[in-house]
């Protein structure tokens, strides 16, 4: 999904650069296991055998971005000290996909935090839910780019677990020609859906289309961001809907989101096709605007929902998140 704007706060220049760029355009943002809408760890234990978890997940590419999810960026110090204790709490709010960053194109190595994203993997199995590893790409080294995408993707536990999906953040800037940018944009999507396989779960974090209405600068024409050819290579199409930084209210929220993925399933030409907003930055929005979301993602029949991130989130944000359906119905 990116490496988050809004929640990178002042953490390096980098993901300040990123995150401006793609926010002020549109908004920066990335799941299921058979569980009730309550949530909670009651049976759905898949167990620690690799097999048993692979199985599952293999029912359907689109599992893991079903229902609601929640986000950790590789800033997220306190969450990758303590994997299982996150998860043992995203469990109990009724999570059903962790989506967790395993680098960015300036981190200094390809999978960052090992050991935490494998204690991440073995607790979120365990519990039933599903860990879809993101990647923010620059699109200038596209060798670095398909490199890390697929260290993510190729990444195994000491027991032999991996991710449930990959989702790849489209939002950097650093190439400045929209052009280029949109031609190794898709480069580098073929180049990891071969590589990962027509059974492996790829979802496309994309700007959000009101975001690239209102400032096409960044990522071109809305009209002309390959939406439809993103639905043909990935499983989900997830736009980064920052409602937090666009608008302020029930009804503007409301009106935004829809927005959002009406727009995705008409330039996808695909009106099928499974949307999975980002909503806002946790922090940034009240109750009422959280419960104005998710009435959207019901209503519009999206595939699933989350906010930016984990750690921004708190309990006046929590009931009414549990609420996402995992659907389309």
């Amino acid at each position: 999904m990116f490496s988050s704007a809004g929640s990178f706060r002042a953490r390096t220049l980098v993901s300040w650069v990123v995150a401006i760029a793609v926010c002020g355009a549109c908004a920066t943002p990335a799941q299921l296991a058979d569980r009730g809408q309550g949530g909670g760890s009651a049976a759905h234990h898949p167990g620690d055998d690799p097999r048993v978890v692979q199985a599952a997940g293999a029912r359907s590419r689109t599992a893991p971005y079903r229902g609601l999810g929640t986000w950790v960026d590789v800033y997220d110090s306190r969450q990758l000290a303590r994997p299982v204790a996150a998860v043992r709490t995203m469990d109990r709010k009724g999570v059903r996909t962790l989506f967790v960053e395993t680098a960015n194109y300036a981190s200094p190595r390809a999978v960052m935090h090992k050991r935490a994203m494998g204690r991440f993997i073995h607790a979120a199995h365990k519990r039933g839910l599903r860990v879809v590893a993101w990647y923010l790409p620059s699109f200038s080294d596209l060798r670095l780019d398909r490199r890390r995408s697929l260290a993510a993707i190729d990444f195994r536990t000491r027991r032999g677990q991996r991710f449930d999906g990959f989702g790849l953040d489209i939002e950097a800037t650093t190439v400045r020609s929209v052009q280029v940018r949109l031609r190794r944009l898709l480069k580098l999507s073929h180049q990891i859906r071969r590589a990962a396989g027509d059974r492996y779960s790829l979802g496309a974090i994309t700007p959000s289309p009101y975001g690239m209405r209102a400032m096409p600068r960044y990522w071109g024409n809305v009209r002309r961001f390959p939406f439809h050819k993103l639905d043909r290579i990935y499983d989900v199409l997830a736009p980064m809907s920052y409602f937090t930084y666009r608008v302020n209210g029930v009804r503007d929220v409301r009106e935004y989101v829809h927005y959002n993925i009406g727009a995705v399933r008409r330039l996808s030409r695909n009106p099928r096709v499974l949307v999975h907003p980002i909503g806002g930055i946790a922090d940034e929005t009240s109750r009422r605007e959280v419960r104005a979301y998710v009435k959207v993602v019901r209503r519009r029949d999206a595939v699933g929902g989350s906010l930016y991130d984990f750690p921004l989130t708190t309990r006046k944000h929590w009931p009414a998140l549990r609420r996402i359906p995992a659907g389309p119905r």
